[in-house]
C-alpha cells in the first residue's frame, strides 16, 4: 500500500494559496508526490474525467469485442494490430463489463452535469456488455 500511495501525485486542489500550499507540504513531507491545481473543482473534474476516459477506452473494446464475435475472429489478435500505432495508449484493453466503484459513477457525475452523447454511448456499451448483447441485440 506505502509503494502505491507514493507512486501517483497528490492532486491537491485547495480553497485558497495558502491552504493548498500546506497540504502540499504536509504530503512532501512524508514523500509523496504533488501538484496543487488552481481549486477544488479542477482536481474533482480531474478525477472524474480520467476516470471516464478510461471507461471510454474500455468501451472502445467493448465495441471491438462485439464486432469480432460478430465476424468470428478473434479479439487479441485484432487488437494486436494497434501495438503497431505508437500513438496509441501502450495498453490492450479488455473488454468486460465496467465495474467497480468509480468509473460509471464519476460518468453519472458528469450526466448530472454535463449531458453527452458520448458519455451516453459508454453507459449503452456497459449495459449491452452487461445483457452480453451485441448493438443488434445479438448475443455475443
Amino acid at each position: 500500500m506505502q509503494d502505491e500511495m507514493l507512486r501517483y501525485a497528490k492532486f491537491v486542489g485547495a480553497l485558497d494559496l495558502p491552504s493548498g500550499q500546506r497540504a502540499v507540504e504536509h504530503f512532501e513531507e512524508v514523500g509523496m508526490k504533488t501538484k496543487l491545481l488552481s481549486s477544488p473543482e479542477a482536481s474533482e473534474i480531474a478525477k472524474l474525467t480520467e476516470t471516464t476516459y478510461f471507461g471510454l477506452l474500455i468501451a472502445w473494446a467493448q465495441e471491438v469485442e462485439r464486432y469480432c464475435v460478430k465476424l468470428g475472429i478473434n479479439y487479441d489478435e485484432v487488437v494486436s494490430f494497434y501495438e503497431e500505432i505508437k500513438f496509441f495508449p501502450p495498453v490492450k484493453y479488455f473488454p468486460g463489463e465496467i465495474g467497480g466503484h468509480c468509473v460509471m459513477p464519476n460518468i453519472d457525475i458528469l450526466l448530472q452535469k454535463f449531458p453527452s452523447a458520448l458519455l451516453q454511448a459508454i453507459v449503452q456499451s456497459n449495459t449491452l456488455r452487461q445483457k452480453n448483447l451485441g448493438p443488434e441485440g445479438w448475443l455475443t
